[in-house]
């Protein structure tokens, strides 16, 4: 069996989070998968309460602290939060809901970490709160999963701002990652290891094709070392989209399209084959932010 994750922290446009949750949910009801579900605050009519910090500093925010306003850097950020959902999902789900937690790398680790402790599927998917995936995705994971123990999307990604869709190479990101329950767990613990201990690692898990120079920057984590690149798998087009609304760190993909050469073969779409028209996203993206904040989010989500 396969186990979706689909973990957030409420902190995006209320219309994106509704629209994924759901896209979600029928998803799993069209390839009999489990869902997991993990939030800061509920989106779900039924849901059980845990409490993942380990110390009250978890709750705490590790911004910068502002001299004149006296608070954290990007406090403020959080009255976007998203509260007041209640679905009544029809596909097998468990929801948890783990409070207010400061956007960190820590805080998508223990929820993480949470999601694999619950789920009973072998094999593991992560979908993102704020990215849409293809119907053949399922499938394309379950073909990959067979023989391997890791899984990444790099080619098959898309990317939507509030200029349209786009594509460029970049580096695999975990919205487009799946893998064994077992080897994830391994690679998460790790990681939160490494953080809470103050040494060097990457966000993203490290896949054995990654080069020496890059694996001897981080030599304490554990390696995927069995992986495959899930793209022959998908049909052309079928692009996980990944939406860079102005709560996340996609600005720094805005920023980095405004000079030339640092993002290789970057391609404008005005249609998507697969999504077509961007428009019946856009109203999806639309939230009343202040200029400010907008430039702050840019900087990067690690010191919300």
């Amino acid at each position: 069996m396969i186990s979706i994750l689909y973990y957030t922290n409420n902190l995006l446009p209320s219309k994106i989070l509704e629209n994924t949750i759901l896209a979600v949910n029928s998803t799993c009801l069209k390839n009999n998968c489990e869902l997991i579900i993990t939030s800061h605050y509920p989106i779900t009519k039924n849901y059980e309460e845990i409490d993942i910090t380990e110390s009250k500093e978890d709750r705490l925010f590790t911004g910068k602290i502002n001299l004149e306003t006296k608070e954290a850097r990007l406090a403020h950020i959080y009255k976007h939060l998203v509260k007041d959902l209640s679905f009544n999902l029809d596909s097998k789900h468990k929801a948890y809901v783990v409070g207010k937690l400061p956007y960190t790398h820590k805080s998508i680790y223990k929820q993480i970490l949470l999601s694999l402790s619950k789920a009973q599927g072998d094999s593991i998917v992560f979908m993102e709160h704020d990215c849409f995936y293809p119907e053949s995705y399922i499938e394309a994971v379950h073909k990959a999963m067979k023989h391997y123990n890791f899984g990444y999307c790099q080619k098959n990604c898309c990317y939507l701002d509030f200029e349209g869709f786009f594509k460029t190479d970049t580096e695999f990101m975990l919205s487009g990652c799946s893998g064994k329950k077992d080897i994830l767990t391994n690679i998460f613990s790790k990681k939160l290891e490494l953080l809470n201990t103050n040494k060097p690692y990457d966000f993203e898990p490290i896949i054995n094709t990654a080069s020496n120079d890059f694996r001897d920057k981080y030599p304490e984590e554990i390696i995927a070392s069995n992986s495959v690149c899930i793209d022959q798998f998908l049909p052309p087009n079928h692009d996980i989209l990944d939406i860079k609304h102005k709560l996340n760190q996609g600005g720094q993909l805005f920023v980095l399209k405004r000079h030339p050469g640092a993002l290789q073969n970057f391609v404008k779409i005005e249609n998507h084959p697969y999504w077509g028209n961007s428009n019946k996203f856009m109203d999806m993206m639309q939230i009343d932010i202040d200029r400010n904040t907008a430039e702050e989010c840019i900087i990067g989500t690690k010191y919300f």
